[in-house]
């Protein structure tokens, strides 16, 4: 499955940013403070070319978690969110199996998604991974 090796890559990338909250999981529920990449919706091809290869795009969403008992905790987390768009500008997953990656593109931004009863919010942010795919056959 192409969605499973795409998140898996995502999570090996952002596990290498260094201001990360810990380590980044693929849609789990994570720890506080913690992180977790969740699939939005399948790769959607964008563009097919005569050769069989095209472009493709993999919407995600990154989410963190927080104390919420804490207005700084909150600050932090969101001022982290910032920090990863950046770090995304120059960092893309390692190329694969006839998949090259060629961007990632924040596409909402960061908002508090849930409230658990400990206190624990979670803030989520959404992402598109565009790509291409190239017949390795050829």
């Amino acid at each position: 499955m192409e969605e499973k090796s795409i998140l898996k890559a995502l999570c090996t990338l952002l596990n290498t940013w260094e201001d990360r909250p810990s380590d980044f999981l693929p849609e789990t529920e994570g720890n506080v403070p913690g992180g977790v990449i969740t699939a939005l919706s399948a790769g959607r091809q964008i563009r097919k070319y005569i050769d069989g290869s095209y472009t493709a795009r993999f919407p995600f969403a990154v989410s963190m978690y927080t104390d919420g008992t804490s207005p700084i905790g909150k600050l932090a987390v969101l001022g982290r969110f910032d920090v990863l768009t950046e770090w995304f500008a120059d960092h893309l997953p390692p190329d694969e199996n006839g998949r090259v990656f060629t961007k990632i593109t924040q596409t909402t931004l960061p908002a508090k998604s849930a409230v658990w009863e400990d206190g624990t919010e979670e803030y989520r942010a959404g992402f598109v991974l565009e790509y291409n795919v190239y017949d390795t056959k050829r």
